[in-house]
């Protein structure tokens, strides 16, 4: 990587370090600046406002969130269907049991409060789901006859999860069944 890409992906994961610890309150250009260890000018040249620095931040958790789940892919056979339903269930895992990686969802929580009030970000945010919500269904359909449908209840089941799952009667693992068995339903019906 250039010193570029290596200050930019220091600044993101600083930032995605702050959110995570303070909430969007809490993350101020000028505190980016100094975990990162740069000027608030510095800062500026890559992300000239708050607005920018999230969209990047977004781009950047998104792509984290695919090379985890491509590394998962690694170790699938597709046309074996012990396997598929391994990666499904895995897929599962990673996103409602374990976090898709080391940031977890509750920075989305975070985004979707900014979003209210910034319509920029907004903009980015939604793009950002569609994209990945196409590339989960480009890459599920390797597994399944009807992707559109398990992303349809991947997405936005694991990420309300983030908010209200503490509260739900069923644990996190037996969720994963249930919704492992309710997918396995689903592919099979086609």
């Amino acid at each position: 990587m250039s010193k570029r890409e290596n200050v930019t992906a220091d600044i993101l994961k600083q930032t995605i370090a702050i959110l995570k610890a303070e909430g969007s309150s809490g993350v101020t250009m000028r505190q980016v600046a100094n975990k990162t260890g740069i000027t608030l000018s510095n800062l500026q040249y890559y992300f000239p406002d708050r607005t920018k620095l999230f969209q990047a931040m977004c781009e950047f958790f998104f792509r984290q969130c695919e090379k985890t789940i491509l590394s998962e892919l690694s170790t699938i056979n597709v046309n074996d269907r012990a396997s598929t339903n391994g990666f499904i269930k895995k897929l599962l895992e990673m996103l409602i049991v374990d976090g898709i990686n080391d940031y977890d969802h509750s920075i989305f929580r975070e985004l979707w409060a900014l979003m209210l009030r910034d319509k920029e970000l907004a903009e980015t945010v939604h793009r950002f789901y569609k994209n990945y919500a196409n590339w989960l269904v480009q890459l599920i359909s390797q597994f399944t006859p009807c992707p559109e449908k398990v992303v349809s209840l991947l997405i936005p089941y694991a990420d309300g999860y983030e908010i209200m799952g503490a509260d739900l009667p069923l644990e996190r693992n037996a969720i994963v069944e249930m919704l492992s068995e309710i997918i396995s339903q689903m592919t099979r019906k086609k």
